[in-house]
């Protein structure tokens, strides 16, 4: 049996799964699961979070995925690609400097922009981007700034 088969037959599964709990009106039950997993998940978060940034020297670039279930909606500092994207020309072109993990690019310039160039000197940060912030638009590059600019 193949990849795609496999993924057919997981999701007849979940779809029979579904109407069967839709039917026994157990849709409280998974909301409940779903509490329990985010606040699983949220203690995960913090725990990678104390660890890459509380024990020993802080890591190059910030992963974005922490603040999914912990730290939210505690002042995340999303201002920086809110306000950025709001002085971006529709269709225009960008170059966004220190990337990190792709986030600002995927999550606020992509919609407003033809092409982006996202660079970092961190190649786990532009590996992590191209694997998790994934659009046409961006094209994502290891490149140090401080010797040289993406041409």
């Amino acid at each position: 049996m193949g990849f795609l088969e496999s993924c057919l037959g997981v999701m007849r599964f979940l779809y029979s799964l579904a109407k069967t709990t839709k039917k026994l009106n157990g849709l409280h039950a998974i909301k409940a699961f779903n509490r329990v997993i985010r606040k699983i998940s949220a203690c995960t978060h913090h725990f990678q979070h104390v660890i890459e940034w509380e024990c020993g020297s802080a890591p190059e670039w910030y992963d974005h995925f922490l603040n999914q279930h912990w730290n939210w909606a505690s002042g995340m500092p999303w201002e920086r690609g809110f306000f950025s994207a709001l002085a971006l020309r529709k269709g225009g072109r960008a170059l966004e400097l220190c990337c990190g993990d792709g986030f600002n690019a995927y999550n606020f310039y992509a919609d407003h922009m033809s092409k982006i160039i996202a660079v970092d000197f961190d190649e786990l940060a532009i590996k992590h981007a191209k694997k998790n912030f994934v659009n046409p638009k961006i094209s994502y590059e290891v490149c140090d700034i401080r010797t040289s600019l993406p041409s």
